[in-house]
């Protein structure tokens, strides 16, 4: 039986249709941006994965740490210009500087990736997530 009132509960997220709760503990990763343009990537938005990359959906990183498909929840990550990244995202990237405990976060322009990297610093906790149930109008309100 699903809670009736899900939307009150803090460690509980609903992402794409699907409603997620924390599971393991990852730790404390560094965070950075990077976009479809040339400069961060190839200027295609296309992922390792051979996915077309997301905002607010897609990750970049070492997949010896975070395997390909692996989806997390990201908490406590606010840049110093008061932007929450905190959310679910999926492992669908990996880039050649992003190594160990570090994540990169897709961003839909140059300048909201820039915004990310250039906050310097920022860090956030990962979990696992759990899939918990499809979210449905009965579950989350």
């Amino acid at each position: 039986i699903i809670d009736q009132n899900l939307s009150t509960q803090s460690d509980i997220y609903i992402h794409d249709g699907i409603i997620y709760k924390k599971g393991e503990s990852k730790g404390s990763f560094s965070l950075s941006g990077y976009c479809p343009c040339n400069i961060c990537g190839t200027g295609t938005g296309i992922t390792a994965s051979g996915k077309v990359a997301r905002a607010n959906h897609t990750i970049s990183a070492d997949t010896k740490v975070l395997p390909m498909g692996t989806v997390i929840i990201l908490e406590n990550a606010v840049g110093k210009d008061g932007q929450v990244y905190d959310g679910v995202y999926v492992v669908e990237d990996r880039g050649g500087g992003v190594k160990n405990n570090h994540i990169d976060i897709f961003r839909p322009t140059h300048d909201l990736a820039s915004a990310v990297t250039h906050f310097g610093g920022l860090h956030g906790d990962v979990y696992i997530a759990e899939k918990y149930a499809v979210a449905t109008l009965s579950n989350i309100y």
